[in-house]
C-alpha cells in the first residue's frame, strides 16, 4: 500500500538503478532486527536478461552483510529466471511454496 511504500522509501528501504536518467530496475526490502526481506524486485522488460537484477540483489546483499543474520526473499515458485538468480547468490529455498503476505490494521 501507499503508506508502506512511503515508509520504505522515508526509512532508505529502496535500492534503484537508473539509465539515462530513467529509473530501469527497483529493489524494495525491509529491515526488521537482525533479519532483511527483499519484498520486491522490479525490473524494466527491455532489461530482464540484463545484470540489473544481479547488480540490484548484490548491492541489497553487500549493503546489509554487517548486523544482517538471516536475508529472506519471496519469489513466485513459476519464476525460473529468479529462481536461478537466487540460486547463483546462494539462497537455498525453505520448502515454503505459494505463501500469500496478508496486513492488517490501520
Amino acid at each position: 500500500n501507499q503508506l508502506e511504500l512511503e515508509k520504505m522509501i522515508q526509512d532508505e528501504e529502496v535500492l534503484v538503478v537508473k539509465i539515462k536518467g530513467k529509473v530501469e530496475g527497483v529493489l524494495l526490502f525491509e529491515n526488521i532486527g537482525v533479519k532483511s526481506y527483499a519484498r520486491a524486485l522490479c525490473i524494466d522488460e527491455e532489461y530482464r536478461n540484463n545484470v540489473l537484477g544481479y547488480v540490484l540483489l548484490v548491492g541489497y546483499l553487500n549493503r546489509h552483510r554487517e548486523g544482517t543474520n538471516l536475508f529472506y526473499l519471496w519469489v513466485d515458485s513459476e519464476n525460473k529466471e529468479v529462481l536461478g538468480l537466487h540460486n547463483k547468490l546462494g539462497y537455498k529455498e525453505d520448502g515454503l511454496v505459494e505463501y500469500i503476505f496478508v496486513g492488517w490494521g490501520d
